[in-house]
């Protein structure tokens, strides 16, 4: 189930309308509010579920105007809205006056309500009768027409103790129709209106004439910038939002709990609530809204008994992440940026070795110590999962670890525990259990056979049922492979890896393409396919390029030596370059034309291709695992049947003939990779953090 809100005030109910709405907010699977003050609102409530901030679109019927830039001889001014006093529709009027003494200036206003009459009246004694015209509601077209003719729409709105702009549809009506915004600061207009309007102070007069001036001198730039901001702002957009939040609510656990609030963490996120006038007591009951003695000692005995105040918990959380490597790995990667996402949270990383994740653990602004693991049960490989005196040994020497990692654990006495690989995801959320601590067990795998031996996955899966309090896959593809029933125990979420784009840099001038991959060079990861792949597309092409970005890494370097064999045996050797690891990728995508995803085994996200996308590169990937919910085929990359030489092929020559598809890719790609920005998906992690808290009554 879904919702939908604009409500941007944190209204207090009392009981038992409190625990009902808690108990709401603790069920709904997906939100959508129309603006952030809305959102902030829901998430300092408690909602931790799947949430998109959609805005809302202006009606159809609207059109771009033809209006040219005002001249002190024509200013036409236009009103929306209500007749009603919170409106602000008699500073519309006085406006109208004061404006006048520079420009022949007119106002019409459209719509019905309560103060039409004072209007009139002070339209009267302020002698502009003859500028002003009150229409009644009417036609969308022909309100349409009346937007189209305006230079300036004025939202004068004025916050009540009870009312605040939840939106603001004239002001998003008036910048696709080409008019120019100005009003008050009231309630959402500040994050609708943007930089393409005029804002000031609510109920200052004098800086609204002042603001309408400045309006008409600026008109054309304002103008440009409210028809950018309208482009956004279409239901086309409205609903690709919503279908992706559908899929989002639909990847959700069935809740049953109770909203917890937390709106420290929601303003720090989404920003503050709208705040009303007259003091900050947005309470339902009108009585509790009056300051004095009396109302709020009884507005602290509400509060109490609504559960408010019933569930502190603490700003900042600790959480200790676990892994049992430092070498940069993609498990290794996202760790990095997830600890860079995080708001609120006091990051410590316990590494079985030292390597260079250290110091990139650390720049991301944790704190790192090693514990170290004997190499041999560190390195021992899955595909060596069998029974055996090395098997033995290293299960023997990993026990011990964990009684040193639990006891580590209870001197520590962190929140909570976040393994990060599958031999932390056992021995870390033993040592968390023994230490008495709830863990996450971040599952970067597919538990499946083509993935893992299947004793490994069998036991793996027996182990996360029992183990762990969370379980998060970054796909739902990885999640499916658990075989974790819906709404059991342990709680289960899809959350994708972070990514933060840096600053698209300019590529080399160069003549011809460069194609490439970039990941550890492994044989399920299919550089072989791609060599083949290129060969059959470009072996008369020599202008055309390859390379392939990364290195051999746990036991692979036999299949770095027979790839090199085979791009002599293709005869590329001269097109080919193999640039070994690097810790800049971006440096390495800046390069390429084309990025190609050739793993022959579904894999369980694929952070290259989110990488690759936004860098706004063509992004060639295979149809299996994860990438199927990254890349829309055809919309922001291309998707290939796995292993296929010949399919792969047909798509690199198709990308390298045709500039103009590569382009839309690329620019759809940068839009699509901005979903796994690190602010939405730190705060998802918190949010989790604090469920897993929340059920332990921690």
């Amino acid at each position: 189930m879904v919702c939908y809100t604009a409500q941007n005030i944190d209204k207090r109910f009392p009981p038992p309308f409190a625990q009902w709405e808690r108990r709401a907010l603790g069920r709904l699977q997906g939100m959508y509010p129309c603006t952030r003050q809305a959102a902030s609102v829901v998430a300092g409530k408690g909602f931790v579920g799947a949430m998109r901030v959609l805005p809302l679109a202006p009606s159809s019927a609207i059109r771009l105007g033809s209006q040219v830039t005002p001249a002190s001889s024509n200013l036409r001014l236009l009103m929306v809205g209500r007749l009603v006093a919170e409106k602000g529709v008699l500073d519309a009027i006085q406006v109208l006056a004061e404006v006048q003494r520079e420009f022949n200036a007119t106002l019409d206003i459209v719509g019905a309500g309560p103060e039409v009459n004072a209007a009139v009246a002070l339209a009267g004694q302020l002698g502009v009768s003859k500028s002003l015209e009150i229409h009644p509601w009417i036609s969308a077209d022909a309100l349409a027409k009346f937007y189209a003719d305006a230079h300036v729409v004025l939202t004068p709105s004025r916050s009540t103790r009870t009312w605040v702009e939840q939106y603001g549809r004239m002001a998003i009506e008036a910048q696709a129709a080409g008019a120019v915004v100005v009003g008050y600061r009231s309630g959402s207009l500040p994050e609708v209106v943007g930089d393409s309007g005029v804002l000031v102070a609510e109920g200052d007069v004098a800086s609204l004439v002042a603001a309408v001036k400045h309006a008409a001198n600026r008109w054309a730039e304002l103008r440009k910038a409210g028809l950018l901001a309208a482009a956004s702002r279409t239901w086309d957009s409205v609903a690709a939002g919503q279908s992706e939040l559908y899929d989002l609510a639909a990847a959700e656990a069935p809740r049953h709990g109770r909203a917890v609030a937390r709106r420290a963490y929601a303003e720090r996120i989404y920003g503050p609530p709208a705040r009303v006038a007259g003091g900050e007591r947005p309470f339902a009951l009108p009585l509790l809204r009056q300051d004095n003695l009396a109302t709020r000692s009884l507005a602290r005995a509400v509060d109490i008994a609504s559960g408010r105040t019933a569930i502190p918990q603490p700003e900042t959380l600790q959480v200790v992440f676990v892994d049992h490597v430092a070498r940069i790995s993609g498990a290794e990667v996202a760790l990095v940026r997830l600890i860079g996402a995080l708001p609120n949270v006091r990051s410590h990383v316990i590494l079985a070795e030292d390597g260079p994740l250290r110091a990139a653990l650390e720049s991301a602004g944790a704190s790192v110590e090693i514990l170290p693991l004997s190499k041999s049960a560190r390195d021992f490989r899955r595909a060596d999962a069998s029974t055996g005196f090395s098997a033995a040994r290293a299960l023997l020497l990993t026990a011990l670890y964990t009684v040193r990692l639990a006891r580590r654990l209870r001197t520590l006495k962190p929140d909570l525990v976040h393994t990060n690989s599958l031999k932390s995801g056992y021995y870390g959320s033993i040592a968390a259990k023994l230490a008495r601590l709830p863990v996450v067990w971040h599952l970067h795998d597919r538990l499946a056979d083509d993935y893992l031996p299947r004793r490994a996955a069998q036991v793996t899966r027996f182990a996360l049922l029992h183990l762990p309090d969370l379980v998060v896959c970054a796909s739902d593809a990885a999640l499916s492979t658990t075989g974790l029933p819906a709404g059991s125990q342990p709680a289960t979420a899809v959350v994708p890896y972070p990514y933060d784009p840096p600053a698209l840099q300019t590529k080399d001038p160069r003549p011809g393409l460069v194609v490439g991959m970039v990941g550890r060079l492994s044989a399920w990861k299919g550089q072989d396919v791609f060599l083949r792949a290129f060969a059959e597309a470009f072996g008369d092409e020599p202008t055309i390029r390859g390379k392939l970005v990364g290195s051999a890494m746990f036991g692979e370097s036999d299949y770095e030596a027979e790839l090199r064999e085979l791009v002599n045996s293709l005869g590329l050797q001269d097109r080919i370059v193999f640039t070994g690891f690097t810790d800049r990728v971006e440096n390495e995508l800046a390069q390429l034309d084309i990025l190609v995803h050739a793993s022959i085994v579904p894999e369980p996200f694929g952070q290259v291709i989110v990488e690759g996308m936004a860098a706004g590169l063509a992004v060639i990937a295979a149809a299996a695992g994860g990438p199927l919910e990254i890349v829309t085929s055809e919309r922001d990359g291309l998707l290939v049947r796995p292993g296929d030489v010949a399919v792969l092929a047909a798509a690199l020559r198709r990308l390298s003939e045709d500039v103009t598809l590569r382009q839309r890719l690329g620019s759809a790609a940068i839009e699509r990779a901005r979903d796994y920005a690190p602010g939405p998906i730190g705060a998802r992690f918190l949010n989790l953090y604090r469920e897993v808290l929340t059920a332990q009554g921690r």
